[in-house]
């Protein structure tokens, strides 16, 4: 029989709700999941999923299956009362369910095996070979806010992007809006979060050709060759500053994305998601012509 909490005083409450600070992330190494979709996702990547919360008040029938999966599974099934799920909850209007669990692994050491990790399963969900399809990596530097980071991210995983660097980040993968934003797509796709001349360092130790997001590009990112054995990166700035000097100088073109109207710029979120579906174009394409 699953624990039920009641009170918002509930010090096990108390520590779930902190964990929408920073610092208390940084601390524990935890993060929370919202969602009903969201935590099945994270649970199916592998994610390590420490508690589940459930509110039966707001769980819809469809729900009941997978809270019996996840209590034969033996996780840890705790139900609470509306009161302390919106209490824990970031969301203004909560969901049934919210998870602790590990925050994802950013670490760049451990970014090629991750990668190596997502090619492979894509390889078995597909049929494809492993290496049929030429890395393709987003660079996102000094990106703050964390509703973008997570709308690239769901964009990224939904194009086969294979994984994301973020230079400079000014928050941390496990922020609530990011996992909320990405639809727990940060749990899916490799994300490494570095320095500036970490994650050049590691571009270029990995062959991968690098090209940077300008208005001012001399190329469109269509022209883009993403076949590139080694592997291809697009660097994207912030929406204020865009990239500086040191990924605009390190670049092999600077690319920019056409527009017709009176804006010269989209926000990172779009920009990032043009590009990442003109890499699937282009793979798609040249799968489709007949080997000469």
């Amino acid at each position: 029989m699953s624990l039920v909490i009641t009170s918002t005083a509930n010090p096990r409450i108390k520590a779930v709700a902190a964990l929408s600070q920073p610092r208390e992330r940084r601390l524990s190494g935890l993060c929370t999941i919202e969602g009903h979709d969201e935590v099945r996702l994270a649970r199916d990547s592998g994610s390590a999923i420490r508690e589940v919360y459930l509110c039966p008040d707001l769980m819809r029938a469809s729900d009941l299956v997978f809270s019996e999966t996840l209590r034969a599974a033996g996780v840890d099934l705790v139900e609470v009362s509306e009161a302390v799920m919106t209490k824990m909850a970031y969301r203004e209007h909560p969901d049934a369910w919210l998870a602790v669990a590990e925050s994802p692994d950013t670490d760049l050491a451990t970014f090629s095996a991750r990668l190596r990790l997502r090619q492979a399963q894509s390889a078995a969900r597909t049929g494809k070979q492993v290496d049929e399809r030429p890395r393709t990596l987003l660079v996102l530097d000094s990106v703050e806010k964390p509703g973008n980071i997570g709308a690239v991210l769901r964009s990224a995983d939904a194009a086969g992007i294979d994984g994301i660097i973020a230079s400079n980040c000014r928050t941390d993968m496990g922020n609530p809006n990011v996992v909320r934003a990405s639809k727990a797509t940060v749990f899916t796709i490799p994300v490494a979060e570095c320095s500036p001349d970490e994650a050049l360092g590691w571009i270029t130790h990995e062959g991968i050709t690098l090209y940077a997001a300008s208005p001012e590009g001399s190329i469109t990112h269509w022209e883009i060759d993403f076949s590139r054995p080694g592997g291809t990166a697009v660097a994207f700035g912030a929406e204020r500053e865009g990239l500086g000097d040191f990924w605009l100088t390190q670049a092999a073109a600077r690319v920019s994305i056409p527009m017709e109207g009176v804006v010269n710029s989209l926000n990172i979120a779009q920009s990032a998601t043009l590009v990442a579906y003109e890499a699937l174009r282009q793979y798609l394409s040249s799968a489709k012509e007949p080997a000469s």
